[in-house]
């Protein structure tokens, strides 16, 4: 993680559940993050990132119906010059 042309990049996506019954435990996640030249860069692992992440992580977590949106954060290492990212849901 010692890398000067690298930067790090928060990702945060909430999730909610229109429908009408519960989701099922683990049914969600943020992926990879995708650059302009199909590179794909993985999520560090939490055990590298805990101190910057939410205790308790809510990624995954059950969705009930009608509630506000949970978030899930992740944390990528990147190249210093991207620009064009996408995330894959």
């Amino acid at each position: 993680m010692d890398n000067p042309g690298a930067k790090f990049i928060q990702v945060t996506v909430g999730a909610e559940n229109k429908g009408t019954l519960n989701t099922t435990l683990n049914a969600w996640t943020i992926e990879n993050i995708v650059d302009d030249q199909k590179r794909e860069y993985v999520p560090l692992q939490n055990y590298l990132v805990a101190p910057w992440l939410p205790n308790p992580d809510l990624c995954g977590v059950l969705l009930k119906p009608a509630f506000s949106p949970t978030p899930c954060i992740k944390i990528y290492e990147v190249p210093m010059n991207q620009r064009v990212l996408k995330i894959r849901v």
